[in-house]
Formats: structure tokens, C-alpha cells, sequence
């Protein structure tokens, strides 16, 4: 396969990380980069499509089970009929809490995602969520030490090293070479479990 070939093959890119890590942006970075047309999916953006008054049905900050879990698994789902018809797909969206995590697994594992470990340090996570002014105060910093304690991913990239651009731009490069099993794995090792730790 000439690197043309693999330059039109969709791909599907999994960026996990804590609110205002730099997803969207990564994302954002992706689809300008792309050769194929790239989407971005992900909780927030399907919340758009949900009528004002049913909101907190799907939103933050009650996150288990019921109609939350029902519309991260339709997320998920929807992420993988869009890369079944040929998209590069960049699913935006914290794994977080542990059903979550199974179910994108479950529904994803077989297409082998690139899993991505987004991390930002403490202070730059509050700033960055100050800034937004849309995130419930404490929100990223209470979920960046819980949402990737499962261990487990295809390659981790700190956003404060690099500008969105870049990171995207190593995430497609790398992306054929590298294992794509970390979904497999946390399957295999049941690893979501480690996100009921306190």
C-alpha cells in the first residue's frame, strides 16, 4: 500500500480526555488535516440536537445509567455507522464513568480505534475552563484524575506540548503503525471496572 493509499483510508480516532483538555481542538485539527472528509463526533455536539427542556436528561452532572447511558451508546454507535460508510470519524468524548467506557469499547473495539490518552496539567485544565466560562466550575478537575485510570490506551499526548495542529498531525501519521488494540485490551481485562475506585 502506496502512502497515497493509506492517506484516503478512513480512520477512526478516539480522544478521551477530561473537559477542556484540547478534544476539540485535536478534532478541529484533524478534519482541516484530513485527505478523506473527517467528522467530529461527540457527546456535546449531539446534546445540540436535544430539545432545551430534555437537557438534563443527557447532560452533566448526573452521568450513570438511564437515558445518560442510552445517549452515550447511541454516540457511540453513531461514530461507527459514520466510519462503516467510509469517514474518517474523531470521536470527541470522556470516557467517563465506567459504563461509558464499556459500552464505546464494546461498540468499538472490532474497528480497531486509535485510543488517545488527552492529559493537561491541574492548573492549565482550570484555566482553560475559566476561560470557556461553559463548564461547571471544578468540573475538568475533578474528572483528569479518574477518567483515564483504567491504563490503558494506544498512546497518550499531553495538549500543552505542542498546538492542536501538530498533535493532529502525529496522530494521523502514526496511526497505521501503531497497535490499535487498547480497546480489545480494556475488553479483554475488564480494565473500566478501575474507574469505580475511589
Amino acid at each position: 500500500m502506496d502512502s497515497t493509499t493509506a492517506e484516503s483510508e478512513a480512520k477512526l480516532i478516539v480522544l478521551n480526555g477530561a473537559s477542556s483538555s484540547g478534544k476539540s481542538s485535536i478534532a478541529a485539527a484533524v478534519q482541516s488535516l484530513s485527505a478523506i472528509p473527517a467528522l467530529h463526533i461527540g457527546a456535546d455536539l449531539m446534546r445540540c440536537l436535544v430539545p432545551q427542556r430534555h437537557l438534563p436528561y443527557v447532560s452533566w452532572p448526573d452521568l450513570d445509567g438511564g437515558a445518560h447511558l442510552a445517549f452515550a451508546q447511541a454516540v457511540h454507535r453513531s461514530a461507527a455507522a459514520f466510519f462503516e460508510e467510509g469517514f474518517t470519524v474523531v470521536l470527541d468524548h470522556g470516557l467517563y464513568p465506567p459504563q461509558w467506557l464499556r459500552s464505546c469499547c464494546e461498540v468499538l473495539a472490532a474497528y480497531r480505534p486509535l485510543l488517545v490518552h488527552l492529559t493537561c496539567p491541574q492548573d492549565e485544565l482550570a484555566r482553560r475552563e475559566a476561560r470557556r466560562g461553559d463548564r461547571r466550575a471544578g468540573l475538568a478537575q475533578h474528572l483528569a484524575p479518574r477518567i483515564h485510570r483504567h491504563g490503558i490506551c494506544d498512546i497518550a499526548l499531553d495538549t500543552t506540548q505542542a498546538p492542536p495542529m501538530m498533535l493532529a498531525a502525529q496522530l494521523l501519521a502514526k496511526y497505521d503503525a501503531l497497535a490499535r488494540d487498547a480497546m480489545a485490551r480494556i475488553l479483554e481485562t475488564q480494565a473500566w471496572m478501575r474507574l469505580y475506585e475511589p
